[in-house]
Parts: C-alpha cells; sequence; structure tokens
C-alpha cells in the first residue's frame, strides 16, 4: 500500500496549519479525508486526492488527528475514549 503523511505546522494565531498527502496507491482521497475531519472541529480546509491542506484551532488539534484516525487515514491511531 502507499504512503500516506500528516504533515503540522507551527502554531500561528492560535492556529495550526495541517497537510495530508497520500500516494496514488495508497487509496486514500487526501482532500475528501482532511475535509471531513476538519469540519465538524471548526476548521477549514481539502484539496486534490494526494495532496490537501487546511487550518484547524491549535486547541483541537488532538481531535483532528483522532478523527483523521477513525476515517481510516494509515499511521494515525483513531481517538480514544475521554
Amino acid at each position: 500500500s502507499g504512503t500516506v503523511v500528516v504533515g503540522v505546522g507551527a502554531e500561528d494565531a492560535g492556529r495550526v496549519a495541517v497537510t495530508l498527502a497520500a500516494a496514488p496507491d495508497a487509496g486514500v482521497d487526501a482532500g475528501a479525508r482532511l475535509r471531513l475531519a476538519l469540519t465538524p472541529l471548526g476548521g477549514r480546509g481539502g484539496g486534490a486526492p494526494g495532496l490537501a491542506q487546511g487550518v484547524v484551532r491549535a486547541e483541537r488539534l488532538p481531535e483532528l488527528l483522532g478523527a483523521l484516525g477513525a476515517l481510516g487515514v494509515p499511521g494515525v491511531p483513531p481517538a480514544g475514549p475521554g
């Protein structure tokens, strides 16, 4: 299976930039998955199947990573209870 990479930028004005990149053979639509994970958290973003970018409030970053895991992004564990 292909490689998927999640990148997190430095905090700026209480927000962090997030990038999700997926190889063509990864079976992951980066734009769709990132948009699905960001929207309920009040973030914004999206992009193409291979590369997506977005922003979310810094305090919501752990929730975003958990949401990406729950959406089946390889290598990102889903959020645990609590």
